[in-house]
């Protein structure tokens, strides 16, 4: 949530999608101590590589499309 309100961004309003993405990245974060990014990780998640959240492109991938790759943070209107 202060990812999303120090951007200047909102959470996706679908809460089942919101749930499941901070469900994956929680999963990550308890294995590793790191919230890597469950959308663009690899399997098996390899924490030399893959990226964290918020990701590296987010701010590009909501410029352009509205909303970030794994559809957890989107544009404010």
């Amino acid at each position: 949530m202060r990812t999303a309100e120090r951007g200047g961004y909102i959470l996706n309003p679908d809460s089942k999608r919101v749930e499941k993405v901070v469900g994956l990245m929680t999963m990550n974060f308890t294995a590793t101590g790191r919230y890597f990014c469950p959308c663009k990780q690899s399997h098996p998640l390899n924490t030399e590589t893959d990226e964290l959240c918020p990701c590296e492109g987010m701010q590009e991938e909501i410029k352009t499309n509205g909303k970030c790759f794994c559809r957890l943070f989107y544009k404010k209107i």
